[in-house]
């Protein structure tokens, strides 16, 4: 039953997993900025290390709709998650917060790794195609994520000439890592 339910899926949605050399040439096809402010494109950088290391990607996924939200914020969101994956990779989001507290992102990336200069990349690709698309690139006040070096370091070095923005960490992660510490704590009058 699962092998007939995973070629149906495949003859309609086609395959589930891809070479780097297809997802080369997806993004080669996406990778110009169209004229529409809604149409996708996408923000490629291939790395091969020397050493015994594979190669890796870096994929930026955005509008420039989307980027133009990155100007009217002077406080960036930015974090990784494996709650949504692709091909095993992690997602990294990039976005602001409005006064209402929703969510509203810039873009997101796709990176065979969680480092400081994938979330480097993420925030160059961010500032950079804003610049290009728009004239002008965001410069955040104010950068929030959870503990993670990466993204403070990323931030950092997508920027270094810039000052600084003040660093707040996200009160989701601050509140679950306080539970998880109250959770050791025993009651000593039972």
């Amino acid at each position: 039953m699962q092998n007939y339910l995973v070629s149906v899926r495949e003859k309609k949605r086609g395959k589930s997993s891809i070479s780097l050399g297809e997802l080369l040439a997806w993004c080669c096809e996406h990778g110009k900025v169209p004229p529409g402010e809604d149409e996708p494109f996408v923000i490629l950088d291939i790395l091969f290390p020397t050493g015994d290391d594979k190669g890796m990607f870096q994929i930026f996924v955005t509008s420039k709709g989307l980027l133009s939200l990155s100007l009217k914020s002077k406080t960036f969101h930015a974090d990784a998650t494996y709650k949504i994956i692709w091909q095993g990779f992690p997602c990294i989001i990039i976005g602001r917060t409005d006064q209402n507290h929703s969510f509203h992102p810039f873009g997101f990336a796709i990176c065979t790794q969680e480092e400081a200069t994938d979330f480097q990349f993420v925030f160059s690709a961010v500032q950079e195609t804003t610049d290009h698309a728009h004239g002008t690139a965001p410069r955040p006040k104010l950068l929030i994520s959870d503990a993670a070096p990466a993204i403070y370091d990323g931030y950092f070095a997508s920027s270094p000439d810039c000052e600084p923005p003040k660093y707040g960490m996200c009160w989701a992660h601050v509140m679950m890592n306080v539970d998880k510490k109250l959770q050791l704590i025993k009651d000593t009058k039972k």
